[in-house]
């Protein structure tokens, strides 16, 4: 529960209000409707509210709260209870006021009273968040699984090849063709490096098992290179782009980039 001098946009429907907030963009939805409030073991961070009308003073009723958030600051407990009223007092300014009840943080209960003022023209500020880092670690394991499966496959061809030339299979059938015109140029780099056993038709292509193992330590190192370059420019970089609309309308747009590695 934020009380900085927050913008917010209070929408009101018939059977509902909206807050939302510019900070952290919290948005809370608050029942009009007179339903009951949720059971005790549901807790959230913005609290379970609950409103009605006060005459003209809206009146918003919220407990149900973690530990893990602040008021005005300060740290606050599970009994947290806070009871707000928004009335307005002309066409441009709200009264507010909230009332925190805390019995495990504060002695007794306070309140707080501010105006809210409209700005006209003003519109809340948009931001957009990028992490850089995450997003070419993304990219990198996106490459990666591609370069397993060009492994997979490979590895997969090389090893019907040696099957079929062990079991002596025809190569001119049509199978045949297809696995050893495939593979031809991934074992020719090893020709004749190792002798061979045949008998018959079978042939021990021991070559090929070499390739295999070959292959498969020349991708393990692309794919270990590849993540140690990622490591050392892995710092979470952090891109974060700011639109503001300033008083004044459209036309005095305002957009700041900020970097932040860490």
């Amino acid at each position: 529960m934020s009380m900085s001098a927050d913008k917010m946009k209070p929408p009101v429907a018939p059977d509902t209000v909206t807050i939302a907030y510019e900070m952290v963009h919290d948005t809370r939805v608050i029942p009009l409707d007179g339903r009951p409030p949720l059971g005790a073991g549901i807790r959230q961070y913005m609290g379970d509210s609950r409103g009605h009308w006060e005459g003209d003073t809206l009146v918003i009723e919220s407990a149900n709260f973690t530990d893990k958030t602040s008021v005005g600051g300060a740290r606050h407990s599970v009994e947290l209870r806070l009871t707000e009223r928004f009335t307005r007092i002309d066409p441009e300014m709200i009264d507010y006021q909230i009332r925190v009840d805390d019995p495990l943080t504060w002695e007794q209960p306070w309140t707080m009273r501010m105006t809210i003022t409209q700005q006209p023209g003003y519109a809340t500020t948009e931001q957009t968040v990028r992490d850089v880092a995450a997003e070419r670690r993304m990219q990198a394991f996106q490459v990666t699984r591609i370069i397993w499966g060009i492994l997979a496959l490979l590895e997969i061809m090389l090893g019907l090849r040696f099957l079929l030339k062990l079991m002596g299979a025809n190569g001119a059938s049509g199978f045949g063709t297809l696995v050893y015109g495939s593979t031809e140029l991934f074992v020719a780099p090893f020709t004749g490096l190792l002798s061979f056993w045949s008998s018959g038709a079978m042939v021990l292509e021991v070559t090929t098992l070499v390739a295999m193992g070959i292959y498969a330590l020349v991708f393990w190192g692309g794919v270990r290179v590849m993540g140690m370059i990622m490591e050392r420019t892995g710092a979470r970089t952090v891109t974060r782009s700011t639109r503001e609309l300033t008083p004044g309308g459209p036309g005095n747009e305002r957009t700041t980039h900020t970097t932040i590695n860490g």
